[in-house]
């Protein structure tokens, strides 16, 4: 039996008593309707005979609970078309701006501060001099050279977003994908024009997007995306390509990460003036990072710094730093065997009580070696190859 008039018939009617709630200003009877007119969008999507009309049913049933959520939350439907538009209050406008203010942070990570990325940091810092350089007359050059860092994790590509940051004394917005996304229908396209807004304002500034791939998905990809997801993409995209700058001189510069660079949408990839790949470290590298976090941070090793550096074939920046970390815990509690008690006689004898250091032995790496195991396999490692290989 086809169900499907029914389901039409009583969703035309969902709509229209949630219209009247609405004029009426009973919100939360309107949000009940709203919800019950998702539902039965959702059992429309399931009789849908092609796959583009089942994504733009299921795309407007989100819309519908989005909508049910806001009028929960004491938000105001202004109804200017059959799905109704959200409008937002002014209480909400200022906490998104509160909300993105509380992204900006302080960049302490200057260029010297990272071992090896030697290609990568000089490849970014040419970048950000072509954009800033005066230019001849006559001469117009892209302001707003996107940079788009990917490979394994902890390799460092947060590390190079604040030490551009700090180079260029801009302000800097670190962003996780997370941060821009809500529950609320219509606020991520919202959070996402907000933040630039800011970081014009607040110019020059670096905006960093850690986990792209999770705010801008592939749209041809099997289970393509949803009308949410396409909107914050359609606004992203916008920003990008500066269609939303004030006009001002001063530079707004977009670096963004992803582990995983075979999940972004294609629109997305192609505004990146620069693709970089940011590879496990290599032995010289890797040595320079043992060196920053021993004898960087007051400390000796009785190994040497190039015998760790071969020992860590495979390792990423944050593993070595995790391994240094186990050694150094381990050596304190050798060279320090009444530590412990210490605890027992309360804050002030902790406080007053001077850790003694003594050099990082063999068996404290070689605990710490055991402990720490590459997060990057070879299998992921040959992902990123044959990515970059169909560029």
């Amino acid at each position: 039996m086809d169900l499907t008039a029914g389901y039409q018939a009583a969703f035309d009617e969902a709509q229209a008593k949630a219209k009247q709630l609405v004029d009426r200003g009973s919100l939360r009877a309107a949000a009940a309707e709203y919800a019950r007119s998702a539902q039965l969008m959702r059992l429309l999507a399931e009789s849908a005979r092609s796959v583009p009309v089942r994504q733009q049913r299921l795309s407007r049933a989100e819309d519908l609970d989005g909508m049910a959520t806001r009028l929960k939350e004491g938000g105001r439907i202004v109804p200017t078309s059959s799905a109704g538009a959200v409008e937002v209050p002014q209480d909400d406008v200022n906490e998104l701006t509160d909300r993105i203010r509380g992204l900006v942070k302080e960049a302490k990570v200057s260029w010297a501060d990272i071992a090896g990325l030697d290609d990568a940091k000089s490849e970014i810092r040419s970048l950000f001099a072509i954009a800033l350089a005066t230019k001849p007359e006559g001469v117009h050059l892209d302001e707003r050279p996107n940079i788009l860092l990917y490979g394994p994790p902890g390799t460092g590509k947060t590390l190079l977003a604040a030490a551009a940051s700090k180079g260029l004394d801009a302000t800097f917005y670190s962003v996780k994908a997370g941060d821009l996304l809500s529950r609320y229908f219509g606020d991520s396209p919202r959070l996402v024009g907000k933040l630039y807004e800011e970081a014009d304002r607040t110019a020059p500034s670096v905006v960093f997007i850690d986990e792209i791939e999770a705010l801008t998905p592939d749209r041809d990809s099997p289970g393509g995306v949803s009308g949410a997801e396409g909107r914050v993409l359609a606004q992203f995209l916008a920003e990008l390509d500066g269609l939303e700058s004030k006009g001002g001189e001063e530079l707004v510069i977009t670096i963004a990460a992803t582990n995983k660079p075979w999940m972004l949408d294609d629109a997305v990839l192609s505004r990146f003036a620069r693709l970089i790949y940011i590879d496990l470290p290599n032995e010289a590298a890797r040595e320079g990072m043992f060196r920053l976090n021993i004898e960087g941070a007051g400390m000796s090793s009785a190994v040497t710094l190039r015998e760790l550096a071969k020992r860590s074939d495979g390792l990423s920046g944050r593993e070595i730093a995790a391994i240094c970390r186990e050694a150094v815990r381990a050596m304190l509690v050798r060279a320090n065997p009444d530590m412990d008690a210490q605890v027992d006689k309360g804050a002030q004898a902790i406080k007053e009580y001077e850790l003694r250091m003594v050099h990082l032995a063999e068996q404290e790496f070689a605990r710490a070696f055991e402990r720490v195991r590459p997060a990057t396999s070879a299998r992921v490692l040959a992902e990123y190859e044959r990515w970059v290989g169909e560029r």
